[in-house]
């Protein structure tokens, strides 16, 4: 089980190399539900979760298909 703290620096440390990974769009931590930490990297196309470890550093790495991210229109603040 990861920290917090752990799991951002080894993300901290590997974003670059996630992100150069065809169809990963973000890279991101998240809590699991037993309390512990890891990393979370979001693809544009499930292939992309092949070509990525289940841990780096120990810190443990879920694939979530989030679809393309695209920006929609500006909003004003109410």
């Amino acid at each position: 089980m990861s920290d917090k703290t752990a799991a951002a620096e080894v993300k901290a440390r590997h974003s670059a190399e996630l992100l150069a990974v065809p169809h990963v769009i973000g890279v991101g931590t998240a809590k699991d539900a037993d309390g512990g930490w890891h990393i979370e990297v979001l693809v544009d196309d499930e292939s992309a979760a092949a070509r990525l470890e289940p841990a780096i550093e120990g810190v443990p790495v879920h694939v979530t298909y989030s679809g393309a991210i695209v920006a929609g229109p500006a909003r004003r603040p109410s």
